[in-house]
């Protein structure tokens, strides 16, 4: 019978049952067999201890507990948040914030406050950052344009950077001036003036009242000259080949937006000091203000004064830190060279 049974499975008459190992408790396991087609091993069921019978052929999976396998069906925003969830809490003693009055020896772990200089990008500060120490972890807590000045955070070293995201949460504070009348692309004086509007009727009461209807929470639509990634590419390589594409409003918050124009300044020029959450497109915020006016307006200079408790006052200046560190490198050069 035996014999016979093997000749129908190998013709197909018969398929082979299939049998899995299913978890009955903590500290044991069963072996049930499964057929599609009946006949022999349709009845077969045992139960083992810990391991099926020595030489017996099973497809094995253990079965998931209710948590795992809800986790697997999760969709990727619940994955996400319990990804964040399990993330070990930041403990930030163990890294130390350097200013220009504190001198140090060793720069791993540490989060240095720099006075970005103009036409330097985030990731060129960090990349000299890179070489002079030698460290490899090196990241910024939130980019400054390149036509920006003004206070970066940047982590230097594995604890350091696992900071970042502290540091980037924190409020920023900014100070600018934009100009009146006057529309450009990337809503910064980085690309031509593209629509100019009347503007000599605006008076201060006007432009005041229009910066505080911007306080508080909104959603703000980032601009197409930025960082922001679409299917790969970023928005600003799009924006150079005049390709416009839609992009999804971002919450933000607006605590404090001043305006105020100097006396025997050009009239166009507004100066303007910001308070805002992360995220916030200080030249989103200027091109908006235009709309608002019913006029137009684009930013023309930019300076991050503050993040968080940190102060631009008490950052180093890049040149001064760059010699610095040249120079503490030049000195353990030269005690290591005088103790060979």
């Amino acid at each position: 019978m035996l014999k016979l049974a093997k000749q129908w499975r190998g013709c197909g008459l018969i398929r082979r049952p299939e049998r899995h190992l299913t978890e009955t408790s903590s500290s044991s396991y069963s072996i049930a067999s499964r057929s599609t087609a009946g006949g022999i091993g349709a009845s077969f069921g045992t139960s083992r201890e810990k391991t099926p019978p020595r030489g017996a052929r099973v497809w094995c999976s253990q079965t998931q507990s209710p948590s795992s396998s809800s986790s697997s069906t999760a969709s990727p925003a619940s994955q996400q948040q319990q990804q964040e969830k399990r993330r070990r809490p930041i403990d930030l003693s163990l890294v130390e914030v350097v200013d220009v009055h504190r001198e140090v020896a060793d720069w791993n772990s540490k989060v240095l406050l720099i006075d970005k200089p103009l036409d330097w990008t985030s990731f060129d500060v960090c990349g000299k950052l890179r070489g002079l120490t030698g460290i490899k972890k090196v990241g910024h807590a939130g980019t400054l344009d390149p036509q920006a000045t003004g206070l970066l955070i940047v982590c230097v070293g594995k604890a350091a950077t696992r900071a970042v995201d502290h540091f980037q949460g924190l409020e920023k504070a900014y100070e600018g001036t934009l100009r009146l009348g006057e529309e450009t692309a990337s809503y910064d004086a980085c690309t031509p003036v593209e629509r100019s509007a009347e503007w000599s009727h605006l008076i201060d009461s006007d432009i005041e009242a229009a910066a505080s209807s911007f306080l508080g929470e909104t959603m703000q639509l980032p601009p197409m000259y930025s960082a922001i990634k679409r299917r790969g590419r970023k928005l600003y390589e799009l924006a150079r080949k005049g390709i416009t594409v839609e992009r999804e409003p971002r919450p933000i918050r607006i605590d404090e937006f001043k305006v105020w124009r100097n006396e025997g300044e050009d009239p166009q020029t507004v100066h303007f000091a910001v308070r805002c959450s992360k995220g916030t497109y200080i030249r989103c915020l200027a091109h908006d203000l235009g709309t608002k006016l019913q006029s137009a307006a684009h930013m023309t200079s930019l300076r991050r004064t503050q993040i968080g408790e940190y102060n631009v006052d008490r950052a180093w200046r890049l040149q001064a830190l760059i010699d610095h560190m040249t120079t503490m490198q030049q000195e353990r050069e030269k005690e290591a060279s005088s103790m060979e």
